[in-house]
């Protein structure tokens, strides 16, 4: 009986180990992505930085995902967010004014963003061209987790209401796709 049992439970085990690698891919060709290097392509860059930007400067900021987020941020950017924290403390910016001022906007876009361009420069450049998207309840949103001052709700709304395009510029370091440049 024990040895049934124990069969049983090896068999178990070894179908549950089997189905989790074919779950997950195991492939050895697949590119994977390495929270020490970034992401594999510049949109995966713009990806990981415009949902980390969400999740850290939403309505609940996440402090892990901000600390995280600040990795795919480079060049003349990278001092912005050196050592800021969600939140802030005294005589410092918060992580989600950093970031909302990196991407010239007042709040994250709470639809996301489309892509409209991706060109890349060689092996270590790239420009990527997006366009965030937000909701008509964004900037409300924002105001009752108290993100956006009442006063301020006009010139939010009147700023992410046309759904801005933003360009960024990219550059693949030794950490990964960067973004080293936002116009729009």
């Amino acid at each position: 009986m024990r040895r049934t049992a124990g069969r049983f439970a090896i068999t178990a085990g070894l179908a549950m180990a089997f189905a989790l690698v074919v779950a997950c891919g195991g492939g050895a060709e697949d590119e994977k992505f390495d929270i020490n290097k970034g992401a594999p392509e510049a949109e995966g860059a713009v990806k990981g930085f415009i949902e980390g930007w969400v999740q850290a400067s939403g309505t609940t900021p996440d402090q892990f995902a901000a600390g995280q987020t600040r990795r795919f941020i480079g060049g003349e950017l990278a001092p912005l967010v050196v050592g800021v924290r969600t939140g802030g403390t005294s005589g410092q910016k918060p992580v989600e004014e950093v970031f909302n001022e990196i991407m010239k906007t007042p709040l994250p876009p709470d639809l996301g963003f489309d892509t409209l361009e991706s060109t890349k420069q060689g092996e270590t450049g790239a420009i990527v061209k997006v366009r965030l998207k937000y909701s008509v309840d964004s900037v409300n949103n924002m105001i009752k987790a108290g993100k956006v001052q009442p006063a301020d709700a006009a010139k939010a709304f009147d700023a992410v209401k046309g759904q801005p395009v933003r360009t960024l510029t990219l550059v693949k370091g030794e950490g990964g796709w960067q973004i080293t440049k936002v116009e729009g």
